[in-house]
């Protein structure tokens, strides 16, 4: 794993440690809004990005890696959701 990558993956969890844990709402749940439709609706967003998530790291396959260096002697899929959207994952 190339140094820039460990630094890409360290960047992304003190993002994730700011986002979650340092600056959590006082009433013990995550995120700001206070809107009473919010969590359900935002429940059901997540639900459907985990969704597109793994059904992108199955169409991956062998090569899905955390570092975002491609794998050694990899190949472009341009299939299934990767035929729509560059990125899936990141839904």
């Amino acid at each position: 794993m190339r140094r820039s990558d460990v630094l890409w993956l360290a960047g992304q969890g003190v993002l994730f440690v700011l986002a979650f844990v340092v600056v959590p709402r006082t009433d013990g749940w995550f995120g700001r809004i206070g809107l009473p439709a919010a969590r359900p609706l935002g429940w059901m967003v997540f639900a459907v990005g985990g969704l597109i998530t793994v059904v992108a790291m199955l169409q991956l396959g062998r090569q899905l890696a955390p570092q975002p260096s491609p794998v050694h002697d990899g190949q472009l899929i341009d299939t299934g959701l990767y035929g729509v959207v560059r990125h899936p994952i990141y839904t």
